[in-house]
């Protein structure tokens, strides 16, 4: 299975998990790529799964009112029907009540 991680420049993830979902995908013959271009990341994607999370310098300094000053422009980055296969499936995270 290839898996394809895809986020906005600046968004970086922790850097050990990164590494460690290489690691675990080559272990059991997949592959997992990081991207930072969401049309890359949905060209020829069987299952997308679009969540939204905060740059790993902000969790880090869990300051709420930073986030919003050191935001790449995120705007395209939203899954739009252009993107979208007809045999691409979506899936959505379940929300906190």
């Amino acid at each position: 299975m290839e898996i394809v991680l895809a986020h906005p420049a600046g968004y970086d993830l922790i850097p050990d998990v990164v590494e460690l979902s290489k690691i675990q995908a080559a272990a059991s013959g997949g592959k997992f790529v990081h991207v930072n271009s969401m049309d890359e990341a949905f060209a020829g994607a069987d299952i997308v799964y679009p969540k939204s999370w905060a740059p790993y310098e902000v969790m880090q300094k869990r300051v709420p009112s930073s986030t919003q000053a050191t935001r790449p422009a995120s705007r395209p980055w939203k899954r739009t029907a252009s993107r979208t296969t007809p045999s691409s499936r979506i899936g959505s995270a379940p929300r906190r009540k």
